[in-house]
């Protein structure tokens, strides 16, 4: 049975998946670095509460520099100064990149703010 898991983890993403994506609403961005001017924001596609999936565009090498994201709507921050670990990237077209992240570590308070986000910024089923 273990053999059998382990080809559909390989074959199926589904099966790889621990925690449930929700496909974000438009105007919901990732924040990379530090949140403000220097900070680099990029449209979040879809969140779980064990990372975020959103679209980078510029070298892929400048992308790896990152240790930390927040997520906003531009007015207020639902989830701040997260670590974070790149887990996969796919080219879309010229510079833009579809990067999939995963939470390093998240306390107690952030993952609330996390699910508070998920409730009210994302399709739910």
């Amino acid at each position: 049975m273990n053999r059998l898991t382990s080809y559909l983890r390989r074959i199926i993403p589904a099966f790889r998946r621990k925690h449930k994506r929700y496909p974000a609403m438009e105007g919901m961005y990732v924040v990379l670095g530090v949140p403000g001017p220097e900070g680099l924001g990029f449209q979040v596609i879809d969140v779980s509460l064990g990372g975020v999936a959103f679209l980078y565009q510029g070298a892929r090498e400048d992308l790896e520099r990152f240790e930390k994201l927040s997520i906003t709507d531009g007015d207020r921050c639902f989830v701040d100064n997260v670590m974070f670990r790149l887990v996969g990237h796919r080219f879309i077209n010229t510079d833009q990149w579809r990067v999939a992240s995963e939470f390093r570590y998240m306390g107690v308070l952030e993952k609330s703010r996390l699910k508070d986000f998920i409730n009210s910024s994302c399709y739910c089923e």
